[in-house]
């Protein structure tokens, strides 16, 4: 019942069937992001930085980094990429979203002592 009272008040401003496509995969995008971000605070909070006394400004630096690159990054991005062909920057930059993921899957795999959990001196 609420879902659909909320739906019709949505529904009202996505009347455009491409409108509507852009706007429910920015969310789904802007849900992963927020994902990411969480996940990559907590590993660092609880994996890498166990017990140690620069665990907290690691986790700020990684906040930091975060809105760093939304608030200077995006303005000066938007002003080129509104004159790029727009399917082609969207498929660049899904490629380059999906190697950092791949670099950040990848690394519990790897051999240094400070990705593999309880193996760090505390």
């Amino acid at each position: 019942m609420i879902s659909a009272r909320i739906e019709r008040r949505i529904g009202k401003y996505l009347i455009n069937r491409d409108y509507a496509r852009l706007w429910y995969g920015q969310a789904v995008s802007t849900v992963g992001d927020y994902v990411f971000d969480t996940t990559l605070v907590l590993w660092v909070a609880t994996v890498l930085g166990r017990g140690r006394p620069w665990a907290p400004v690691a986790v700020s630096g990684v906040m930091l980094s975060t809105g760093a690159a939304v608030l200077l990054v995006g303005p000066l991005a938007g002003v080129f990429v509104d004159r790029w062909d727009h399917r082609r920057t969207m498929l660049c930059t899904e490629v380059v979203r999906r190697r950092r993921w791949g670099c950040w899957r990848c690394c519990p795999s790897c051999r240094c002592r400070r990705c593999r959990p309880g193996s760090g001196s505390r």
